[in-house]
């Protein structure tokens, strides 16, 4: 199933299917990480499990926690390599950066079983407050997406 979220004026694709979550990771994603992140993050990480459950039947075992912290996971990883790209201009450092900007394209979050990552984002999950105290509150989405 595929479903676009309207999160502040921000586009968010997401395509469902049994056991999984794929979420786009855009510009729009990043435009509607730049305010309000965690809140923001929350509204769609329900709204997708919302439609997970009306759709399938049943909830997605991931928890709210665990689904945001990989979707910044995936986010910021991006950026940062971008970053890091666009101030060093390093043929080494452009062609990881690019290896790593399809790795991320398309966030995949899955259950147990379906998602070999999914301790990790798990164990991390009861940091989210923390992690997002950490991370940058704007990201460059007009030069570096």
């Amino acid at each position: 199933m595929e479903k676009e979220y309207v999160l502040n004026g921000f586009i968010i694709k997401v395509n469902m299917e049994e056991g999984i979550v794929r979420i786009g990771n855009d510009t729009q994603l990043w435009g509607m990480l730049n305010n309000n992140r965690l809140v923001n993050s929350r509204l769609l990480v329900q709204q997708i499990a919302d439609d997970y459950a009306a759709c399938f039947g049943k909830p997605l075992e991931i928890s709210a926690e665990s689904l945001i912290v990989e979707i910044w996971g995936h986010v910021y990883i991006d950026y940062f390599s971008r970053s890091l790209n666009d101030w060093l201009k390093l043929q080494p450092v452009a062609a990881l950066a690019e290896k790593i900007a399809g790795y991320c394209s398309v966030i995949d979050c899955g259950e147990s079983g379906k998602d070999s990552n999914r301790f990790v984002w798990d164990m991390l999950s009861g940091q989210v407050t923390t992690i997002d105290k950490l991370l940058p509150g704007q990201i460059d989405t007009e030069t570096l997406k």
